[in-house]
């Protein structure tokens, strides 16, 4: 069963992520369903990823702290959002991908238009 379990869901198994700055992680110290003893630490499988402890188990971890998952969840939010999103719309408007490509503030059409004008 272990086996399977490891085949399954190790997250060395699965590409790591774009970004892995924008991760929070929380570990419990005293998981018995995922035991981070004998395997490949998330440190080393997601590089730049911020890993927190808590003193629990798998399931009281989860119960008795979930004000700590919901806070890191907005916090993880707000990294991406400060990190990816523009300030303004001039700086997001005809970008993708930090490339312009497409229409600018300037020559943004100002309603519709007949086709083949």
């Amino acid at each position: 069963m272990r086996g399977m379990m490891d085949e399954c869901t190790h997250l060395k198994n699965f590409s790591v992520p774009y970004d892995t700055s924008l991760i929070i992680a929380i570990c419990a110290k005293d998981d018995a369903y995922i035991p981070r003893d004998s395997c490949t630490s998330l440190e080393d499988i997601w590089p730049g990823a911020e890993i927190r402890y808590l003193d629990a188990g798998h399931v009281s971890a989860y119960v008795l702290h979930q004000k700590l998952f919901r806070s890191c969840i907005v916090e993880a939010f707000e990294r991406a959002k400060k990190k990816w999103v523009p300030e303004t719309p001039e700086q997001l408007c005809g970008q993708v991908n930090g490339v312009a490509n497409g229409p600018t503030i300037d020559n943004v059409p100002k309603g519709p238009t007949k086709q083949g004008d």
